[in-house]
């Protein structure tokens, strides 16, 4: 899979219904096309390491684009379109005590 991944984007301003529906809907699409590049990839990657691999491996995005995709990553995951677990553990950012 090598098209181009259309990143959901919230633009400036109070949005209007419309476009909090196209918002939507482009949440929906990112998070199934995520759950496509899932199944190419055997281990599980950590919500910016999937912005390198969409960039690298993927040619999907550009690097320019990963704030946006990680955004969109952990939005999905929050609101229940992509698994919980989706993405790795960051040990790095762990809770301590």
């Amino acid at each position: 899979m090598t098209a181009r991944l259309t990143i959901p984007y919230r633009g400036r301003g109070r949005p209007t219904a419309k476009k909090t529906a196209k918002y939507n809907q482009d949440l929906i699409n990112f998070a199934n096309a995520m759950k496509e590049f899932q199944e190419l990839v055997d281990f599980k990657i950590s919500a910016r390491g999937w912005c390198y691999q969409l960039e690298q491996s993927f040619r999907a995005i550009d690097k320019d684009e990963f704030d946006k995709a990680e955004e969109a990553i952990n939005k999905c995951r929050t609101l229940g379109l992509l698994p919980v677990d989706f993405t790795a553990d960051d040990k790095k950012r762990a809770a301590v005590g």
